[in-house]
């Protein structure tokens, strides 16, 4: 059976926006997007979040670069 990726796009889509503090809802939206073939897209998406958890300053709490 052929997967509907965009489907499962939409719904997590709908999910983040639904949780916008659940960081596995985001995740599931950048799994989502890269299994739809959108990869720079979910790339982009888990970006957003950490920046959105954690700031803009690059590095996670531990002084690592964060990706």
């Amino acid at each position: 059976a052929r997967k509907d990726w965009d489907a499962a796009v939409a719904v997590a889509r709908q999910l983040a926006a639904a949780r916008p503090d659940s960081a596995l809802d985001a995740y599931n939206l950048a799994c989502m997007l890269s299994r739809a073939g959108r990869a720079e897209e979910a790339v982009a998406a888990l970006a957003r979040k950490r920046k959105e958890m954690f700031g803009g300053g690059g590095l996670g709490s531990q002084g690592r670069q964060v990706y």
